[in-house]
């Protein structure tokens, strides 16, 4: 199998059977991870945008989006080269599934939040950018902490909290009909 590595650009070959055996541990952690017995949840989301819709907060082409596709998310793994047993990144593709439409509707409403939140970067190129201009003396030191995982480490329900909090203060959602 031919992937792509998780740092530096690399591709990397590998038996098949050892990189399916690498996702497949990650995901039996049960610390990390549950296994859920309905991904789609087609009720749930109907009866969310029913809702939605008889409230006039969104179109009927947007309640159609939103319950139309049933595929689900694919995962697939990067190896982490730089690490000692070369454990897997997961990545999660969602694109053209379920999740999808919903993170785009979500996302038109909280990604306003980021202005909130100090010190926050778009990406790898402004973070560079942020951090050549940062003057330091002789004896200061510019610590790097490699978290395992990190999204997956975040305390769900303190995440939920803070977005929670953050959307109560933020003035685009407070304004939207929602």
């Amino acid at each position: 199998m031919i992937v792509e590595a998780n740092k530096g650009g690399k591709v990397v070959t590998l038996n098949k059977d050892d990189y399916f055996s690498k996702i497949e541990e990650k995901l039996n952690d049960t610390e990390m991870y549950e296994q859920v017995t309905n991904p789609i949840n087609n009720n749930s989301i109907s009866e969310f945008t029913e809702k939605l819709f008889k409230q006039n907060n969104i179109k009927q082409s947007l309640k159609l989006q939103l319950n139309s596709i049933d595929d689900l998310p694919r995962i697939r793994g990067q190896p982490k080269l730089h690490k000692v047993n070369h454990s897997m990144r997961l990545i999660t593709c969602s694109r053209n599934t379920i999740q999808s439409s919903i993170s785009t509707f979500a996302f038109s409403f909280i990604k306003e939040l980021r202005t909130t939140i100090d010190n926050s970067m778009n990406n790898a190129s402004e973070f560079v950018t942020k951090i050549t201009k940062i003057n330091m003396e002789e004896d200061e030191n510019l610590a790097s902490l490699d978290v395992q995982d990190m999204f997956t480490n975040i305390p769900l329900t303190s995440a939920v909290d803070l977005v929670i909090n953050r959307i109560e203060n933020s003035t685009t959602f407070n304004e939207s009909t929602l």
